[in-house]
């Protein structure tokens, strides 16, 4: 809401370590503006994700997110 209100928009990129279990396990901020960086870590940090597998087996992994928020026009 703040972001609307400041009519903030951007890309965010994050670089995540996705567990074996497909939880987020540590989740850094790249770059994108600072008033939308705070809910979009609150939010990625919630997402689970389907277990990569290597050999039939559920590996952790590495990911590279980009999340664009646009004001609507």
């Amino acid at each position: 809401a703040e972001a609307v209100q400041g009519k903030v928009d951007g890309t965010v990129k994050l670089r995540a370590t996705i567990a074996a279990d497909g939880s987020v396990q540590y989740l850094d901020a790249e770059s994108g503006p600072k008033a939308l960086l705070p809910n979009t870590l609150t939010a990625v940090r919630n997402w689970r994700y389907n277990p990569t597998l290597l050999n039939g087996k559920p590996i952790e992994t590495q990911e590279e997110i980009t999340i664009v928020f646009r004001l609507p026009r």
